[in-house]
């Protein structure tokens, strides 16, 4: 594993601890060495973080290589490879920043492969968060803060306005001097005409036959 100076700091082992110990981790640690140790006399190249700033990796020039375009798309590669969890979606949305914006160079299978992988990392991510009983998202804690963000989503007029239009039955009311009314909201209507909401349901339902002379049905 790489081990270098960063400004006043030594990167040892542990600043890597995030990447697996596989083949691609070795294959990475190859083409940055390489890449460290040799003339600038190439042309066109690109920086590229060592350890990636997303994964900790900051902009002193130690933890910087000059890459071909080929070896900077490949080295993003393999860092998808060369971690698990979040620091794999993390990578995985880097790698598919720069292939499917900056380069275009994603083929279909690439293409299907890399969807396939966020779609898992991603689902493994949501399950954990559920699942895992040290989760902060099974805590009391925020358990107590979604019912309060919840109850102050449903007291804003405009989500009040959708439950109701979403919600509200439609009836046909008759007054007792004959005038029929086709409304909306059985409650709001009795408020405004100072009648019992309960009764006037009653009255829909069957339940009740006569109440001050007014009639309602529920529209079908």
């Amino acid at each position: 594993m790489l081990v270098f100076q960063c400004g006043q700091q030594l990167w040892t082992a542990e600043h890597f601890k995030m990447f697996l110990n596989n083949k691609y981790t070795f294959w990475y640690n190859n083409i940055i060495v390489k890449a460290k140790n040799r003339n600038d006399n190439l042309g066109y190249t690109e920086k590229h973080h060592i350890i990636p700033k997303s994964l900790g990796g900051n902009d002193c020039e130690d933890n910087l290589v000059k890459l071909t375009l080929r070896e900077h798309y490949l080295v993003h590669q393999l860092l998808v490879k060369m971690v698990e969890g979040k620091e794999k979606q993390k990578m995985i949305n880097a790698f598919w920043a720069m292939a499917n914006i900056k380069l275009n160079r994603l083929t279909s299978k690439q293409y299907g492969n890399m969807r396939i992988l966020a779609s898992q990392v991603h689902s493994n991510l949501v399950q954990n968060k559920w699942n895992d009983p040290n989760s902060y998202y099974n805590s009391l804690e925020y358990r107590k803060k979604q019912i309060i963000v919840q109850k102050e989503v449903q007291n804003r007029p405009e989500v009040k306005s959708k439950i109701f239009a979403k919600r509200a039955k439609e009836y046909f009311i008759t007054s007792p001097e004959g005038t029929t009314y086709m409304i909306k909201g059985l409650s709001k209507f009795c408020r405004e005409k100072n009648l019992h909401a309960g009764n006037m349901s009653w009255l829909a339902n069957g339940k009740l036959k006569y109440y001050k002379g007014w009639s309602c049905v529920e529209k079908l």
